[in-house]
């Protein structure tokens, strides 16, 4: 059985599975980390096939939106980015595994983001 997937979850998909323009300073790897942004009903919901995900890098390059996540944070074994701007629909297919879990405060810290980046406050 996979594992659930659940809001503030850190999930590994295959990389090529991940939209992350520009491609010309991208790194490709066999799966990357991203952060659940989707609420649990319908992530629970075996008929709705997406999540809504924010890549995470490792890379230096990142933007006054992105939220700093430490290593050992969410599973990760080093210290990265989540990326807000590039926050995008992931097929629930994609979904490889379960890394962890983001404490509250940094998962509220990328909506809060989300929202100035998209100027909705």
């Amino acid at each position: 059985m996979k594992d659930p997937i659940r809001r503030g979850s850190v999930m590994w998909v295959p990389d090529a599975a991940v939209q992350m323009p520009p491609d010309a300073h991208r790194q490709m790897h066999a799966k990357r980390p991203v952060l659940v942004l989707s609420g649990d009903a319908s992530n629970d919901d075996a008929s709705w096939p997406i999540i809504l995900a924010a890549p995470i890098t490792s890379s230096d390059y990142s933007t006054e939106f992105d939220v700093k996540v430490g290593a050992n944070q969410g599973g990760l074994s080093k210290k990265g980015w989540i990326r807000i701007p590039l926050i995008q629909p992931i097929a629930k297919t994609d979904v490889l595994e379960r890394a962890g879990q983001l404490d509250a405060a940094i998962v509220a810290e990328v909506i809060a983001r989300w929202l100035r980046y998209t100027g909705s406050i």
